[in-house]
């Protein structure tokens, strides 16, 4: 491939096989570009590290020499050079450690242009009030469904909390329906564990605290066709000892009760309001609408042409209440929606595009976070009309229950690039490494607790004017904000230590000694030749 390319982009884990083999001279290599290098740290397990130390093992000096006698040059990028420091004490300590194990200089600016490329950056917290939860007061209208949910989980721990997730290989034998690459399939599937079925429930259950309970019955209704799907897929290993789908169809009948609690308790309380949308009718309970993963059976129509009312308070209060209780939704939720309604009004008016990214801890909540604001939109509610969401989450995750190809997360990050829709929610896979079109309101529906993603998550925010939220309880409020500062001041003194360095004239590298940062190779041949590595012998082992 080098004899006919001059660039070969190609993943950490492959080249780092490529250097355990030997397979092309690092002569031959006249530059390595890393990206998001900070994952190159000493302490981190990461294939940029272990690449880094294969370099230093090879190149001990850092020097460059012009004939590459002494390795290739290195270009490192990164929006966080330190990782997960806590105090800015360790920010020198940290840097020159990623210095010495990479061969490189760090360097940063200063230049006052650069704003123009990351603009002003405004930060919020936000504090919300926490649901009850599984504690949930019984006075709470939907106390009913949170309890369905509650008892199925508790039921599993207590039942299937010590079972072996195991396929009966005699049975599948013996069926005259099964053939080998049904068995094959089903023994390679991690999909059919107990683990999942409660974690499932579990995920459900968080959901529930969070957001309330339009967004739960959401998500009942996605699991509950992912969990027949799954039960139909392997029908041939049902009998009395498969735990996972007894599990699984146990879990089903929860959902269903919840749902109809959900169901019920809806009616109730909207038949009850004094005044709803004329004409308005609700599809919340139409079977037929099952909600899909396809990417491209989840396009929203364009409704830019819509014009919202200016309403007077009497009539914000009555979409208000009937929002609430054809949408019933958490303070938690009402905050997020008050976040990106405000921050969408005050950007237009500006005369910019609204491009919003909200951020989740979980792949589901990503999934139904999404299809909940494009069911709002779908509503004559004003204000949430031009919301349009789409949901990215890690690709290739084979077994979880919310998935997502490399080919739909590539056509969703395009179409958020050309603006078909406005609301992107995602785990923290877009945090880092993906490329994501600028973005001026990023909201973060969970504390910052790392330094590396507070950096990376507000970097998304590089409109000309930006904001960038962060949700957390109101207990939190105090923690929240001292962390934020903590992170604020590391950040300065990284600034700091980098330009005084450049200033000072400093171009020194520590040198490293062979072996210094040892991946546990075995080297037979010395440093130079082939090695077998920790991650690699497991496949050695099993030719």
């Amino acid at each position: 491939m080098l004899e006919k390319s001059h660039i070969i982009v190609i993943t950490g884990g492959l080249f780092i096989q490529i250097l355990n083999h030997c397979k092309i001279p690092l002569e031959y290599i006249s530059q390595i570009i890393i990206d998001e290098c900070h994952h190159a740290s000493p302490d981190s397990a990461s294939d940029f590290r272990d690449i880094c130390a294969v370099l230093a093992d090879y190149f001990p000096m850092p020097k460059f020499q012009s004939d590459y006698s002494n390795g290739p040059k290195i270009l490192g990028l990164t929006a966080s050079v330190v990782n997960n420091i806590t105090h800015e004490s360790d920010v020198a300590k940290e840097a020159n450690a990623l210095e010495k194990i990479m061969r490189s200089r760090l360097i940063t600016s200063d230049d006052p242009s650069l704003l123009n490329q990351s603009g002003i950056v405004e930060e919020k917290i936000i504090p919300f009030k926490e649901l009850s939860g599984s504690s949930c007061s019984m006075s709470d209208p939907y106390y009913n469904m949170f309890k369905i949910i509650k008892c199925g989980i508790d039921y599993l721990e207590r039942y299937f909390g010590s079972s072996n997730d195991i396929f009966d290989l005699e049975q599948f034998l013996e069926n005259g329906e099964v053939n080998e690459i049904l068995i094959i399939e089903c023994l390679k599937t991690i999909e059919l564990k107990t683990q999942n079925v409660k974690q499932a429930l579990k995920t459900i259950n968080t959901i529930q605290e969070e957001f309330g309970p339009m967004m739960t019955y959401l998500a009942l209704k996605f699991l509950m066709a992912d969990f027949d799907k799954k039960i139909c897929k392997y029908h041939v290993a049902t009998s009395e000892t498969n735990n996972v789908i007894r599990a699984m169809v146990y879990a089903l009948g929860q959902m269903k009760a919840a749902m109809s609690s959900f169901e019920e308790t809806h009616r109730t309380i909207t038949s009850q309001l004094s005044w709803k949308p004329p004409g308005y009718v609700s599809k919340f309970f139409d079977n037929s609408e099952v909600i899909e993963v396809n990417i491209s059976e989840n396009v929203i129509p364009r409704q830019n042409n819509r014009v919202e009312p200016v309403l007077s308070r009497e009539q914000m209060v009555a979409w208000g209440t009937w929002l609430k209780a054809e949408f019933p939704y958490s303070d938690k939720m009402e905050k997020l929606l008050f976040v990106l309604g405000n921050s969408k009004t005050r950007i237009e008016l500006d005369g910019e595009d609204f491009c919003a990214l909200v951020l989740t801890k979980s792949r589901m909540m990503s999934l139904i976070l999404a299809e909940f604001l494009n069911l709002l939109a779908r509503s004559p509610a004003p204000n949430y009309g031009t919301l349009k969401a789409k949901h990215c989450i890690s690709a290739n995750s084979q077994g979880k229950t919310v998935q997502m190809s490399q080919s739909e997360q590539t056509v969703v990050l395009s179409e958020f690039k050309d603006n078909n829709f406005n609301v992107m929610v995602a785990t923290n896979v877009l945090e880092e490494g993906l490329d994501v079109r600028r973005c001026n309101v990023v909201c973060k529906t969970d504390p910052v607790t790392e330094f590396r993603s507070y950096v990376q998550s507000k970097g998304r925010a590089r409109s000309k004017n930006s904001y960038y939220f962060i949700l957390c309880r109101s207990e939190e409020v105090n923690r929240t904000s001292g962390e934020i500062a903590n992170f604020q001041r590391i950040n300065r003194s990284l600034d700091a230590f980098m330009l005084k360095k450049m200033k000072d004239g400093d171009y020194s590298i520590p040198i490293c000694t062979p072996g210094e940062y040892s991946t546990g190779a075995y080297l037979p041949n010395g440093f130079k030749g082939p090695r077998i590595s920790p991650s690699s012998s497991g496949c050695l082992i099993m030719r």
